[in-house]
């Protein structure tokens, strides 16, 4: 997302005043955190530069929404207080296909998959055939819900994006990635001051970091988003 109050090269291209509102796309992170004795860790990357949204700053693993993400049955199920929270219309499947974004492009982005053995019936799309191949299949039932945010009207690219967290200890694989992400690794939350990351990034990760800690509740949940300024507002 970007950063109105912060300009520079991770913004995306503005909107020329007699362009018309681009419509947000839904989208989904995962924000995956790791705990060593009372060191709370979290699992980020750096955008390639080379990227058209937000390039060179440091970002959870995410993305769109894609056709075979609402085509891909999980082995369970997202929790389905959730859906009233998304805005996604009260559509359960909705909410399931943003929560199974999240795990694709992990898995996609840092190597890491959250998903249990399982059989997929038929032929799986491509952007499930790697992970359908190791007899894997999403597991739903470990992600909490965060928040969610959408990128000011004034830009050329927008998302409505939806951030989930789950402990790593539900993940399995190794870290690596397609490139979309580099310097990826597990990053202590208490020495990120100095990254360089959009404010509803570390909105995000200050929100995950509370709710790992016990020192936040679930509800109400943040509406990251922009009137004029950038703004807050809780469900």
């Amino acid at each position: 997302m970007p950063d109105s109050s912060n300009p520079g090269r991770s913004d995306p291209p503005i909107r020329g005043s007699g362009d018309p509102p681009v419509r947000p796309r839904d989208a989904s992170s995962l924000i995956v955190t790791r705990k060593r004795g009372s060191k709370l860790y979290v699992l980020m990357g750096r955008r390639n530069l080379a990227a058209r949204f937000m390039p060179g700053v440091f970002v959870f693993p995410g993305g769109a929404v894609s056709a075979a993400d609402s085509q891909m049955k999980p082995a369970t199920e997202l929790d389905p207080a959730y859906t009233n929270l998304m805005g996604v219309s009260r559509s359960h499947p909705r909410a399931r296909a943003l929560a199974i974004t999240a795990i694709r492009e992990t898995w996609e982005e840092t190597g890491m998959l959250l998903g249990v053995s399982g059989e997929f019936k038929g032929r799986p799309a491509p952007p499930w055939r790697s992970i359908v191949e190791l007899g894997m299949v999403p597991d739903l039932q470990h992600l909490r819900y965060v928040g969610r945010a959408i990128t000011p009207s004034f830009s050329k690219i927008r998302f409505h994006a939806r951030f989930f967290m789950v402990d790593a200890s539900w993940l399995s694989g190794d870290l690596q990635g397609d490139g979309e992400l580099v310097e990826i690794g597990w990053w202590n939350v208490d020495q990120l001051a100095a990254l360089e990351m959009r404010n509803i990034t570390r909105f995000m990760l200050e929100r995950a970091i509370a709710l790992s800690r016990g020192e936040a509740d679930d509800r109400p949940t943040p509406l990251f988003s922009w009137r004029g300024s950038r703004q807050v507002t809780w469900k």
